[in-house]
């Protein structure tokens, strides 16, 4: 903050500030899931639906491609060929 100010960018164009979203690939926090299967919803562990969101991305970001937990082989947490392309933001605010 800059003299009690800040920069809140806000869209002044048909659609108002929604034209300035960015389409973001967010996981929910491991503990959620888990915790919704101990509330008794069987196969709602972030083990079990971690195979449904590798299947569904196409992970095109080149950093994560370079460590052991976020690369494409061994033990990982994204994937690639899915129908959903995730990757870093061409443009940056």
């Amino acid at each position: 903050m800059e003299g009690g100010r800040c920069l809140w960018p806000r869209g002044k164009v048909i659609g108002g500030s929604s034209t300035i979203n960015y389409m973001l690939y967010v996981r929910g926090n491991k503990k959620d899931y888990d915790i919704w299967e101990q509330l008794g919803n069987p196969g709602w562990s972030y083990k079990d639906v971690l195979s449904y969101f590798k299947k569904s991305e196409d992970n095109r970001n080149q950093n994560y491609s370079k460590t052991p937990y976020h690369s494409t082989g061994g033990y990982s947490y994204h994937s690639r060929g899915g129908y959903l392309t995730v990757e870093e933001s061409k443009w940056h605010t």
